[in-house]
């Protein structure tokens, strides 16, 4: 979870309040490569899950948007 991941990884967070939820997975050259979630979510702990199995090996950033906050970190697919 989520590092090194080969080939699925699971990403999880929590929520204060319900809203709205974006959760991208970007190439390392910014390119959108996986729309996980755009949609609204209850409060509490979640858990999405990402397959990277048709991905090459190397560095992915996943963004999580929520509100008016965006948290973005790095994870990295070994195969």
């Amino acid at each position: 979870f989520p590092n090194p991941f080969n080939p699925q990884t699971n990403i999880r967070f929590g929520l204060i309040e319900s809203g709205h939820v974006v959760l991208n997975i970007y190439n390392i050259n910014g390119q959108l490569v996986s729309n996980l979630v755009n949609d609204e979510m209850g409060s509490g702990f979640h858990t999405i899950s990402f397959q990277g199995a048709d991905l090459p090996s190397g560095s992915y950033l996943y963004s999580l948007t929520t509100g008016s906050k965006t948290i973005v970190k790095k994870m990295m697919l070994l195969k």
